[in-house]
């Protein structure tokens, strides 16, 4: 794959630490397992993704019908947040803010969502089968969809 115009391997790219990308690092479908902590990519389809660190964008995550997609660290995204699809999330542990909406439409594992999330737009949870409770001090700025 090519980042700022070098070559770089996949296992290159999932070592990455701090990796800064100009421009656009579209790994739609691609066979990528780990994301490099502060990293910002649109991820749909990307079946074989397991991992993503603490992460902080300012714009969307895009990681809908990552099958195999669990969270180590804490997010915080500047817009949206749509993990649709995601059958085997079970958490985010961590930390969790969305400055936009947060979407997890038949994320049917989905069990835990952390104290203090804030979703400012709305938070899409239906066929989250596994969610019982949602976290005493959750913000959620417009609705909650269940």
């Amino acid at each position: 794959m090519q980042i700022n115009g070098k070559e770089m391997s996949l296992q290159e790219f999932e070592r990455a630490e701090g990796l800064t990308v100009r421009g656009h690092l579209n790994l739609t479908r691609s066979m990528v397992e780990r994301i490099p902590n502060g990293l910002c990519v649109y991820l749909d389809g990307c079946r074989n993704l397991r991992e993503i660190g603490n992460i902080q964008v300012s714009g969307n995550i895009l990681a809908a019908e990552c099958d195999n997609l669990q969270f180590t660290g804490a997010l915080k995204v500047g817009g949206n947040l749509d993990f649709r699809g995601c059958k085997q999330l079970k958490g985010i542990f961590d930390g969790l803010e969305v400055e936009g909406d947060f979407i997890a439409w038949g994320c049917q594992n989905l069990q835990y969502l952390p104290q203090g999330t804030r979703i400012e737009g709305e938070a899409s949870l239906r066929g989250c089968f596994g969610l019982k409770n949602l976290p005493d001090n959750m913000r959620v700025g417009y609705k909650i969809w269940r």
